[in-house]
C-alpha cells in the first residue's frame, strides 16, 4: 500500500463497537458533530478494521470519494476530543513506525501527519 492510495481515508479511534451498527451512519453523525456537513454520497466506503478481540474497540477507517471534504474533517477534528473519539489520517505502516519513532527521539506527544509530513506544533520533519 503506498501513501496516495491512502490519501482520501480517515481513521476514527475509540467508537464503542456494536453488533448491528451501521458504520456509514457512525461516521455521518460523528462529522455532524464536529460541524462539516456531509451526505452518504460524500462517503465511497467505512468498515472496522482489524479482527474482534474481547472488548477491545476496532478502529472506523472511511474513505471519502473527494479528497477536500476529507480535509474538512481532518481540520475539525479537534472537536471531538471531548467526546473521546480521534481521527487520525491512514497512513502506511513504514509511515507510521517513522512517526512513533520521531515521537520517542524527541519525546514529544504532540506530533501528527497533515497529508504524508510528519510535523509538530512548531515544524515540519518528514515529508
Amino acid at each position: 500500500m503506498n501513501w496516495s492510495s491512502t490519501r482520501v481515508e480517515t481513521i476514527f479511534l475509540s467508537i464503542k463497537e456494536t453488533a448491528a451498527e451501521i458504520t456509514d451512519k457512525i461516521f455521518l453523525r460523528l462529522s455532524e458533530q464536529i460541524g462539516v456537513p456531509l451526505k452518504i454520497k460524500d462517503i465511497d466506503r467505512s468498515h472496522r478494521v482489524g479482527r474482534k478481540h474481547n472488548g477491545a474497540q476496532r478502529p472506523i477507517i472511511a474513505k471519502f470519494f473527494c479528497f477536500i471534504k476529507r480535509c474538512e474533517v481532518f481540520r475539525k477534528k479537534k472537536n471531538l476530543k471531548n467526546i473521546g473519539v480521534t481521527i487520525r489520517e491512514d497512513i502506511t505502516a513504514a509511515h507510521l513506525q517513522v512517526l512513533q519513532e520521531y515521537i520517542c527521539r524527541f519525546r514529544v506527544k504532540k506530533m501528527w501527519t497533515v497529508d504524508g509530513a510528519i510535523t509538530n506544533v512548531r515544524s515540519v520533519l518528514l515529508t
